[in-house]
């Protein structure tokens, strides 16, 4: 079996929502608090990858500051590449508070022979919602040097099994966990959904 882990990029600056996303309290546990949960079930080795390590320390898991500050979730995504160094990445987003254990299981199961798998929904892909071969780290870090710094175009650079809403469904979980939260309205409606998805 293959060593798996697990990544949470936390350097965003939250403009949208006005308060730091991570460290919301959501039915009484932080954001990050609750994906670092579900990410432990599944990875072997979990890291938070981001500035400010100080905003952290209660939650027992390293934090990595970002090899090339600023880059945003590229950025982020190569940090925890490196430092995993072999196996499977699993990838999630401080701000989608309800992918759970058996969605991030269902990733790295789909990665196959592939580079990698992807979360896509309408909106298109998610590269923060993903499950990566820490062999592509010198792809993304080509495309950091050829200033390609959309995250969403390792989908397009990297061959990767795409994982839309309909798989979800077909296997069983709730799509309605890839739910991302951004401004105060998006808070308002996770904290309805937490009373339905936990």
């Amino acid at each position: 079996m293959e060593r798996v882990t697990g990544i949470l990029p936390a350097g965003g600056r939250s403009r949208r929502m006005g308060v730091d996303k991570a460290l919301i309290d959501l039915v009484g546990e932080s954001v990050i608090s609750r994906i670092l949960r579900q990410l432990r079930k599944c990875a072997d080795e979990t890291y938070i990858v981001g500035d400010r390590p100080e905003r952290f320390t209660d939650l027992g898991v390293r934090v990595l500051p970002d090899d090339i500050p600023g880059l945003g979730a590229i950025g982020g995504i190569a940090t925890g590449l490196r430092a995993a160094g072999e196996g499977i990445v699993v990838c999630v987003a401080c701000d989608m508070p309800f992918v759970d254990a058996g969605l991030m299981q269902h990733l790295v199961d789909a990665v196959g022979s592939a580079a990698g798998a992807i979360v896509q929904t309408p909106h298109g892909y998610e590269p923060l919602c993903a499950a990566y071969r820490a062999e592509i780290l010198p792809g993304v870090q080509e495309m950091i040097r050829d200033s390609e710094l959309a995250a969403q175009a390792i989908a397009r650079r990297m061959d990767l099994t795409t994982v839309d809403e309909a798989d979800l469904v077909a296997s069983g979980l709730d799509p309605r966990r890839l739910f991302n939260m951004n401004t105060p309205d998006d808070l308002e409606d996770a904290r309805k959904l937490a009373l339905i998805l936990g």
